[in-house]
């Protein structure tokens, strides 16, 4: 019976074992079901999750690298600016500026000098141009609407990463940070690079108009190591070893900066048929007719070291106007021997110029910056141009009506520089964009100024220089002009009109409206004539065929007047010269050029030979100018005139118009390392010569030249140009490239520069060998004692194929051995 009860027991308790295993198997099994479920449910949430993340990790990629809308590139661009402090001193030093008496740092020396520099006499605000700005930027606005045509958050993002790597903060106590030229790369990269981005991207959206493009590589501050002088003061000791003749003027020294911190251009087709995929040989000898292109000027800026101008100080000027003629006052001061800098009433000689704002710390630094881009402006006959110092922005204009005031308007951007120091890692934070206006940035302005100046023709060379002509370089002030001022062409009489215009204009300068009754009848009927179109020269009369004579019909009548005013030219008067206004009777163009006299007609005429070559192109000219005149050259093949009454009447000639029979040679590259050439021919005359221009601080070179030219005069003509002399222009000539020129060497023509590829290739066909011409040319020249110190101009070699060999130009670097053996000196 217990048997039994135990296997009872047994199998219960194995069933009941069973029962649990089997339970806990099935409890098992579902946990395990529930675990796979569960892992399967946050692999999915995962998946989702990744697929999210790589989702808007797509988007924000494909959001930086898209090109951008106006608005969007402007607002991040604009984040640049509050990386400004860097560029500043720490806020425990004391800011300097030039008006309070102490010098600049070597950083800055001479950036902002104005001596000899035209300045404005006339500056007043330029209160209409806010509402330029905001129509002309509407136009871009509109025109542009949301288009991505910017470049890409990334784009930019790298941008200020590559600007920073420029100023780190590492180095934020350098004193090298304190410079024009560290804030000049700022600015052109976050404030003109991208409104040369917006103009171009406006230009091309409405006319596949020419681009812009703000060049800040090849202008501005030019360090001076004294080179060029030493050079030239050696090679004017060594010419020939002798002191003979008159001493030289005094040696001008090269200014540090001649030229603006930032060019605007843009380029110009010029119309000559030719193509525009065609190699465009500068020296061939087509008269530069290839030429297919050209770059010219459309305005002009100005950069200053950012901790010379802060906001607060800006403002506080700003608040009261300065007076009308601050230039002239300052120019007074400097003339009277007044320290300019820190103007301060003891100082002051009339106490009417001497107010509590003339000494307002930095406001004379602001008006020298100001007279700086002015005379940038005006030289280039550009009618707007801008100023640019980080926390300030001026934008100005010269009227075309009134070419001695400038408009300045001035606008702050205190908000860069507030709220971080220069060592922050980060740009304060940017306005919310609910509040952010982008119409009042920096770069909207500039982009308004821009587009006026891209449609304001710029003014032709002739009209610059009479702008020039009513300014003075400073510290110099305006002469008022004499009575008989305006310049005479050789060939034109007198006219009553000129003495009349600049008496109305005096009238109108000083507000005198009663002056009628002292003008006599003579100048009543003088005011009527203002348009009289002048006489017609003998250069529109005669004919390039040789055979032909020109038209003597005024010629007998003229006689007389001609000879009298030729005797009275050179005499200057009490006042100011000026050059004659345009007329709608002038020629459209003093083109085309008389081809270039003979060096046999040149060498006749400087030698005083007298004898005309009747090979040179021009004779007839030269023969009819001396029956014109009169006197013992009537009758025979003389020449009418001298070296020197040509240089003179050169010298008249471009003061009464600059443009007039003289074509300036830059746009076909005939420019070296000191001057430019030109085609000249003196009106009436037919005297048709090649001119070297300089400017003035490169005028004792030319002048060292001309007296080698003289050392050397047996063999002008024949291994070097006929010189005639150096003509002193009584107003600079403005070129295309801004530069000024007041001096003139008058050379005969020597032919096309030996390293054209054009002339190699004709002289080749021809079987000349030009090395052995070169070699034979200078082989001569160093028998004759000429050593030449430049090292760098190819030798300076033309082809000169009337005496079928190679010529020596330019002899600027070339000195004179005193050998008795040289032949012929």
């Amino acid at each position: 019976m217990s048997d039994e009860i135990r296997q009872l027991k047994r199998a219960l308790e194995e069933q009941t074992h069973r029962a649990d295993k089997e339970k806990r198997r099935a409890d098992e099994e579902k946990r395990r079901a529930d675990e796979q479920k569960r892992l399967r449910e946050q692999a999915e949430q995962n998946t989702a999750a990744m697929k999210a993340a790589l989702l808007r990790e797509q988007e924000e990629r494909t959001r930086t690298t898209l090109d951008q809308p106006l608005e969007d590139y402007l607002k991040r661009v604009h984040r640049l600016n509050y990386h400004m402090p860097r560029l500043l001193p720490p806020l425990k030093k004391t800011i300097t500026t030039l008006s309070e008496g102490h010098p600049s740092k070597s950083t800055t020396q001479g950036r902002t000098d104005i001596k000899n520099k035209y300045y404005p006499l006339h500056m007043r605000e330029w209160t209409d141009f806010p509402d330029l700005c905001q129509q002309q930027f509407h136009r871009i606005r509109s025109e542009l609407g949301t288009r991505p045509l910017f470049p890409s958050a990334a784009e930019v993002n790298f941008c200020e990463k590559s600007l920073l790597e420029e100023i780190p903060i590492s180095f934020v106590e350098s004193e090298a940070f304190l410079s024009a030229s560290r804030s000049s790369l700022f600015l052109h990269e976050t404030l003109e690079r991208p409104v040369q981005r917006i103009i171009n991207a406006y230009l091309n959206t409405s006319g596949n108009k020419p681009p812009l493009y703000f060049d800040c590589h090849s202008a501005g501050w030019q360090a001076r190591n004294g080179g060029d002088t030493s050079v030239s003061a050696r090679t004017a000791e060594d010419c020939t070893g002798q002191n003979s003749g008159p001493a030289e003027p005094k040696i001008s020294q090269r200014p540090k900066k001649i030229q603006p911190d930032c060019l605007v251009l843009r380029p110009e087709m010029v119309s000559t048929g030719a193509s525009l995929v065609a190699p465009f040989d500068r020296y061939s000898d087509n008269d530069g007719k290839a030429a297919t292109r050209d770059v010219i000027r459309v305005t002009v800026g100005e950069h200053k070291a950012f901790h010379r101008l802060r906001a607060a100080i800006v403002s506080r000027f700003l608040k009261d106007t300065m007076a009308d003629d601050f230039m002239v006052r300052l120019a007074r001061k400097a003339l009277s021997k007044q320290v300019v800098p820190g103007v301060t009433s003891q100082n002051t000689t009339n106490p009417a110029e001497s107010t509590p704002s003339t000494n307002i710390p930095g406001r004379i630094f602001f008006a020298y910056a100001l007279a700086q881009t002015f005379h940038y402006m005006v030289i280039s006959g550009l009618e707007f141009g801008y100023m640019a110092a980080g926390e300030s922005l001026s934008f100005l204009r010269i009227p075309r009506d009134d070419p001695t005031t400038l408009l300045y308007y001035t606008q702050v951007f205190p908000q860069y520089c507030c709220a971080a120091g220069p060592s922050s890692d980060e740009p304060s934070t940017v306005s919310d964009d609910a509040a952010f206006n982008v119409d009042e940035l920096a770069i909207a302005k500039l982009c308004a100024l821009a587009l006026l100046a891209y449609e304001s023709p710029k003014a032709p060379p002739r009209q610059i220089n009479i702008h020039l002509s009513q300014l003075a370089e400073f510290p110099n002030l305006p002469e008022p002009p004499s009575d008989d001022s305006a310049a005479l062409s050789p060939t034109s009489p007198p006219s009553r009109d000129s003495s009349s215009e600049r008496r109305r204009r005096r009238r109108d300068e000083t507000g005198d409206d009663d002056d009628d009754d002292d003008v006599d009848d003579s100048d009543r009927r003088g005011r009527c004539m203002t348009h009289r179109p002048r006489n017609p020269s003998p250069l529109k009369k005669q004919s390039s065929t040789p055979g032909q004579q020109p038209s003597n019909a005024d010629a007998d009548a003229n006689a007389a007047a001609s000879h009298a005013r030729f005797a009275n030219g050179s005499q200057p008067g009490r006042g100011r010269c000026l050059p004659s206004r345009p007329s709608p009777f002038d020629p459209a163009s003093f083109k085309p050029m008389r081809p270039y006299c003979t060096h046999l007609c040149l060498r006749s005429l400087a030698q005083g030979d007298g004898i005309v070559d009747h090979d040179c192109p021009n004779v007839l000219l030269h023969l009819e100018a001396a029956r014109r005149i009169g006197g013992p050259a009537a009758d025979r093949a003389r020449h009418p005139i001298g070296p020197s009454k040509l240089v003179e009447l050169v010298q008249l000639q471009l003061l009464n118009n600059v443009e007039q029979d003289c074509e300036c040679l830059l746009s076909h590259g005939l420019n070296g390392a000191i001057g430019c050439l030109f085609r000249l021919t003196v009106t009436g005359f037919g005297y048709t010569l090649a001119a070297k221009g300089v400017q003035t601080f490169h005028a004792h070179r030319i002048r060292h030249e001309a007296a080698v030219y003289k050392k050397l005069a047996v063999q002008q003509g024949i291994l070097i140009p006929v010189c005639i002399g150096v003509v002193e222009l009584r107003l600079p000539y403005p070129m295309t490239n801004s530069k000024l020129i007041t001096h003139m060497l008058l050379l005969s023509h020597a032919g096309t520069p030996l390293y054209s590829p054009t002339l190699r290739r004709r002289l080749e066909a021809r079987q000349v060998d030009v090395d052995a011409e070169a070699s034979r040319t200078l082989e001569e020249l160093q028998a004759l004692g000429v050593e030449d110190d430049d090292d760098t101009s190819n030798g300076n070699l033309t082809w000169c194929a009337s005496a079928g060999r190679v010529m020596k130009i330019d002899f600027d670097h070339v000195r004179k051995r005193d050998s008795s053996k040289s032949n012929g000196i």
